[in-house]
């Protein structure tokens, strides 16, 4: 199956997002252009799971290469190993969050409250920050890509905590830098705007997952 960018409708009849239908066709030409520049949504920035919702199927996901963690609540961690290049490998047979999911910039689009270059602006000041906290995470000796950035975090924050100066003047800078990080996504990309709260002596929270209605 080829690979499509969000929003893009493709021959195999895959169906756009419910925010993409109410688009014109340059809108939806831009929003496919800011979904590819950007893939925040599926490669463990802004979420560090996708919770599967009833139509989903476990057993159809994992089958075409996801990694389903069962329980009460099944769920996707992220990032996607369907996310490649900034585009969805299964964007057909992709999970139901995902075909409802609708950022903060996309909505601005749709409106008319921004232009494509106004959010691209955001995404890249967001990815800058992103990296910024990656580059911190390697330099404490985590190096887990596999792993989404708020799971990473949250590992170096747990006790028992790394004693050695180094890492403890490296903790400070990384919680600054995803303080940062998560006040940039929750007031331009995550619907609800709503930041991570601290838990116990925790400096870091995971974000939360994306809202049900996803609009």
């Amino acid at each position: 199956m080829s690979e499509l960018g969000i929003g893009e409708v493709g021959a195999d009849g895959a169906a756009p997002s419910i925010a993409f239908c109410l688009m014109t066709a340059d809108a939806i030409e831009s929003a496919t252009r800011l979904c590819a520049a950007c893939g925040m949504c599926c490669n463990g920035v802004m979420f560090h799971s996708v919770p599967l919702l009833p139509g989903d199927s476990a057993r159809e996901l994992s089958a075409r290469g996801l990694k389903v963690k069962r329980g009460k609540k099944s769920r996707i961690p992220q990032p996607c190993p369907a996310h490649k290049e900034s585009r969805c490998a299964i964007y057909a047979h992709r999970p139901a969050r995902c075909r409802v999911f609708v950022c903060l910039q996309l909505e601005a689009l749709e409106s008319g409250a921004a232009t494509e270059a106004d959010a691209l602006g955001k995404i890249r000041e967001a990815r800058v920050l992103a990296m910024c906290v990656r580059e911190l995470l390697h330099e404490a000796g985590d190096a887990r890509e596999h792993k989404a950035l708020a799971t990473r975090c949250e590992a170096l924050f747990t006790e028992p905590l790394d004693p050695a100066p180094h890492v403890a003047r490296l903790r400070v800078t990384l919680a600054s830098a995803r303080s940062e990080l998560e006040r940039v996504l929750s007031e331009n990309f995550r619907p609800g705007g709503t930041m991570p709260c601290l838990e116990k002596d925790r400096a870091l929270q995971r974000p939360r997952e994306p809202p049900d209605s996803g609009a």
